[in-house]
C-alpha cells in the first residue's frame, strides 16, 4: 500500500464497514465518487486518517489497480489521497462533458 508511515500505523475501527454505494473504476465522474465516499465517511468516523485508509475499498478496477501502483509512502493524508485522484481521474469529467454535448447534437 502506498501509506506513509503515520498513515501506515492506523488502525479503522472495531467493526468499521464502509458504508454501501458504487464502487468507482474509473469510469464514472470522480468528483461525484468522492462526495459519495465523504457525505458516507463522517457515519462511522470523524478522523480523516481512517478516511484516507479507507478509500482503497471505494475503488474497483482500473481505479484500484492505480491506486496499488502509487509508489510507497505517496499517501499521508486524506487530501493526497482526494488529490492523487483527481489527478489521475479528473479528465473523466471532461469527457463526461463532451459526451453529453455530442448527445445534444443528434
Amino acid at each position: 500500500m502506498p501509506f506513509a508511515d503515520g498513515l501506515d500505523s492506523v488502525a479503522l475501527p472495531s467493526g468499521f464497514k464502509l458504508p454501501q454505494f458504487s464502487l468507482f473504476d474509473g469510469n464514472e465522474d470522480p468528483l461525484k465518487h468522492l462526495k459519495g465516499f465523504i457525505a458516507h465517511k463522517t457515519i462511522t468516523s470523524n478522523n480523516p486518517n481512517v478516511y484516507a485508509k479507507a478509500f482503497p475499498n471505494s475503488l474497483m478496477g482500473k481505479a484500484l489497480d492505480w491506486y496499488m501502483e502509487l509508489p510507497l509512502k505517496a499517501i499521508d493524508s486524506y487530501q493526497a489521497t482526494a488529490d492523487a485522484f483527481i489527478t489521475k481521474f479528473g479528465t473523466t469529467i471532461q469527457t463526461m462533458q463532451d459526451e453529453r454535448i455530442l448527445m445534444d447534437i443528434k
